[in-house]
């Protein structure tokens, strides 16, 4: 009996063995199929992202500082005198913040290379000098000033960022320093107010953007606030919560319905295969599109080759197809009515501040002549969808958002209105609220009934401390 337990082990032990070697070939040959049979689509050999004729225009996202930095900034009617000007930025040029599984990220360059030192000397200088004499009471107290590691962590900017913010900075303050006089060569601390997001990133394009662009520029003398949300809240500024319930609700609603669009698209389906076999992983619940193109969008813009995994290549047909994906993805979302209710909450706080600046502004001698708030690709998104002007593309790197506020010089007919610009285009006849303008201008009054009253029309509860304590 013994001897039969015995065999009948080392029957079911032999057995065993042949079913887990029938596993590992059968492993083995789908490995070796996949590496000498690639599926239509995949690339085998890496490449450098080439646009094509019928490509989306992939490379105005990187706005690289090759490209000279222009736009519509100051030119405001005669007759009339700039008060004061609200600039919202986008950070500079960063690392990818997401990755793709099972692929070797290249290694980013964190400093300032050799090639930019000679015009980013100064700046350079400046910022060690800066770095020396920060108050420890202050905010920002323990951030690096710039770039300055030797490699990168995900979503840090890189000296292409630095580069685009003193650009920007530079082409601003030739239109609103220069030429309109916004800023005296001794102006006040109390003339310009700063707030940026937690983030390096975010800072240290404001950093930039500064350095370039104010009469002189004085670290120790700046006062910066920080936000601790994406969209720039201020309770003490709006005297409103920055915290709202309702956000998770049309943020979840806007999230199954770009799911669904993702899952109706025959070319993200494929695409999304074709990404499996080169990569050797299920990528599909893993990455959105948007997450992809985050992570080329790093290669492309840095002239790197496309990404690669174990059986092939992300190519350039396929970064076409992710970006014009992801584009038409915002173009329904800036007309989706969750995208529209969220985005209304999102800077609801932001655009009370603004308004109420601005009124302040025209009545007062002694203003604040320069707001700047540095902040992300969301929040230039979301004010630009609730002001009506968002046309559904990624804003690119150091995108902004400009809002001059001008006041007639004739004191018999007092006039106050806004110009709205973003990336240097005047978009201010396609803001919601600004259907009639005035020598070129949206009145003040009517950004200020919109902020007050309309904007939050829609909502079953009229006002945002209701709708944001309001349980779903």
């Amino acid at each position: 009996m013994r001897v039969l337990e015995v065999r009948w082990r080392g029957i079911v032990l032999i057995l065993s063995l042949v079913f887990v070697m029938s596993i590992l070939v059968f492993i083995l040959a789908q490995s070796v199929n996949k590496r000498h049979n690639p599926p239509p689509g995949v690339s085998p050999r890496k490449e450098k992202y080439k646009a094509q004729q019928s490509s989306p225009d992939v490379l105005s996202y990187c706005n690289s500082p090759s490209r000279p930095t222009l736009g519509k900034e100051g030119q405001g009617p005669d007759g009339y005198q700039l008060e004061t000007v609200h600039i919202l930025i986008r950070h500079g040029d960063r690392t990818p913040i997401h990755r793709i599984p099972k692929y070797s990220t290249p290694v980013w360059p964190c400093h300032i290379s050799p090639e930019n030192q000679h015009e980013l000397k100064d700046f350079i200088t400046a910022m060690k000098r800066s770095q020396n004499r920060r108050n420890p009471g202050r905010s920002f107290y323990n951030y690096p000033l710039y770039p300055s590691k030797k490699t990168c962590n995900p979503a840090d900017l890189t000296e292409l960022g630095v580069l685009q913010h003193m650009h920007l900075g530079k082409h601003l303050k030739e239109v609103y320093i220069d030429k309109q006089n916004l800023l005296k060569p001794n102006f006040m601390q109390n003339e310009v107010y700063i707030r940026s997001t937690t983030f390096n990133r975010t800072f240290q394009s404001a950093m930039a953007f500064l350095y370039a662009f104010l009469p002189h520029f004085e670290f120790s003398t700046l006062h910066i606030d920080k936000s601790t949300n994406s969209h720039l809240c201020s309770e003490s500024y709006s005297s409103l919560p920055c915290k709202c319930r309702m956000l998770q609700k049309y943020m979840k609603r806007l999230g199954l319905s770009n799911g669904v669009m993702r899952a109706n698209s025959t070319t993200m389906q494929h695409l999304f295969r074709q990404m499996q076999y080169a990569f050797d992983y299920d990528l599909y619940l893993r990455l959105w599109p948007a997450n992809i193109m985050d992570v080329i969008m790093g290669h492309i813009c840095h002239d790197k080759n496309l990404p690669c995994g174990k059986f092939g290549c992300i190519n350039s047909k396929q970064v076409d197809e992710i970006v014009k994906f992801v584009n038409k993805s915002g173009i329904k979302n800036a007309k989706d009515e969750n995208s529209l209710y969220l985005s209304r909450l999102e800077v609801h706080p932001l655009m009370t501040e603004i308004a109420n600046r601005m009124l302040k502004s025209v009545r007062l001698t002694k203003k604040l002549r320069l707001v700047l708030y540095s902040g992300h690709d969301t929040t230039i998104t979301s004010l630009a969808i609730a002001l009506g002007f968002h046309v559904g593309v990624w804003p690119p790197y150091a995108s902004r958002i400009v809002m001059e506020l001008y006041s007639r010089t004739n004191s018999d007919s007092p006039y106050s209105g806004v110009r709205f610009l973003y990336n240097g285009k005047n978009v201010t006849p396609k803001v919601r609220f600004c259907k009639k303008l005035t020598d070129g201008l949206c009145s003040l009054d009517n950004f200020v009934k919109f902020v007050r009253f309309d904007n939050l029309s829609k909502f079953k509860a009229k006002s945002y401390v209701r709708i944001c304590q309001q349980i779903f």
